[in-house]
């Protein structure tokens, strides 16, 4: 397997990035999980040359991508249970992540958007023929990239809170090509959800988001639970990504914080 951070841990802006390369690269890390948001103030009007600057960048610093993710962090208005006008106006969002992704070598998209799922009084029934039919309609245009659909805990979204939800409805569709289920380490810990029973499914799993509740880095607390999570890996030879998607919410040393959160994803997932 390989290790990977996402950059939500660090300053925004592209005048930051390079700083953020060079403390993975200092950690022995040669991947990151990427929120362009983060970077750029909107995906969508990243020009050519930004983009050019962003790939030659990573090159310089032998670093790859593991996934994009964050996906609709500056378009909270695209929902799916909404109008059909702003779904269609997300699949078109997605796919224009596809064409990224493709730009930027990385074939892994992660759809979380909190916002993107809420239900408008919509029943669970209805949200999931609705999402169905999504999914569908996303999988047929896809080009480049694997879809993972992000568990979020209910505290955070309204649809879609843990991995056998995912199984649930991802069973039920026949053929899909570019749709898997995202692994997320907090939402498992704050649902409660079994890893053996996660892992009678593990065909699924093909992308692992880590942190603990309140998106902080691996600790003590969850030493048992990673040694299980170890454990199930290892058995079915998961060769994948383990991405830290961690926030320094404290505002600590950048650096210092990035350094600590790195030495604890080994302690816990090498």
């Amino acid at each position: 397997m390989t290790l990977s951070i996402s950059n939500i841990i660090w300053e925004k802006g592209a005048d930051k990035f390079e700083s953020f390369l060079q403390t993975l690269l200092k950690n022995s890390i040669y991947s990151v999980e990427l929120s362009l948001n983060s970077i750029f103030p909107e995906p969508k009007t990243i020009t050519d040359k930004e983009l050019s600057w962003l790939s030659s960048l990573l090159c310089n610093y032998n670093i790859s991508i593991s996934a994009l993710h964050s996906l609709t962090y500056t378009r909270p208005d695209l929902e799916i249970f909404g109008t059909s006008e702003k779904k269609q106006e997300l699949i078109d969002y997605i796919l224009m992540y596809d064409e990224i992704a493709s730009a930027l070598e990385t074939n892994n998209l992660v759809f979380g958007s909190a916002q993107a799922r809420k239900l408008h009084d919509r029943s669970k029934k209805e949200a999931t023929q609705i999402f169905s039919d999504f999914l569908v309609h996303l999988d047929m245009r896809l080009k480049h990239s694997l879809f993972h659909i992000e568990p979020l805990p209910y505290n955070q979204c309204e649809y879609l809170h843990t991995f056998l939800e995912g199984v649930s409805l991802v069973d039920t569709m026949q053929q899909l090509r570019h749709i898997s289920i995202q692994l997320d380490i907090k939402s498992i810990l704050e649902d409660g959800e079994s890893l053996s029973q996660i892992f009678q499914h593990s065909h699924y799993i093909q992308h692992i988001h880590t942190s603990e509740p309140g998106f902080m880095e691996a600790s003590e607390r969850y030493a048992p639970f990673y040694e299980e999570l170890r454990n199930h890996l290892s058995e079915i030879n998961y060769s994948g990504y383990i991405s830290a998607e961690v926030l320094n919410l404290h505002h600590t040393n950048p650096k210092e914080y990035l350094s600590y959160t790195i030495s604890q994803l080994r302690k816990y997932h090498e």
